[in-house]
């Protein structure tokens, strides 16, 4: 997976609701590979291990709705802080905190912090 992709895909966690398609896309990027399945109801790409007839398959963590499902994908020894202000969230990850940005859950927000930081340590495509 690109760079560029790794950004999108954190637009798309910080923008979308919460669905198992995001939670699907996270998890293709999260192993480094980027093979698209065809095309979602959505327009999201989805990788073929991780999609069963159609649907996104029931051990995908739900990293946008599930707190706990996020922290596990964050890399070990990175800083990150959350908070919730009962509409939106805001998260910095890295140290120093490379950035600072809202999703609608605190969970989307923490994984779009963490393939924001995947991105930050990558060269250009």
């Amino acid at each position: 997976m690109t760079r560029t992709e790794l950004l999108a895909l954190a637009d798309r966690v910080e923008k979308e609701p919460p669905s198992r398609e995001l939670d699907g896309d996270v998890e293709c990027a999260r192993w480094g590979e980027w093979k698209p399945y065809g095309e979602a109801p959505n327009g999201s790409a989805l990788c073929a291990e991780f999609r069963q007839h159609g649907v996104v398959r029931d051990d995908v963590p739900f990293y946008t709705s599930s707190l706990d499902d996020a922290v596990s994908a964050m890399p070990k020894g990175l800083y990150w802080q959350v908070s919730w202000n009962g509409e939106c969230s805001t998260w910095t990850a890295g140290l120093p905190p490379r950035a600072q940005r809202f999703a609608r859950t605190p969970a989307a927000a923490l994984t779009a912090a963490n393939l924001r930081y995947r991105a930050a340590d990558m060269t250009e495509d």
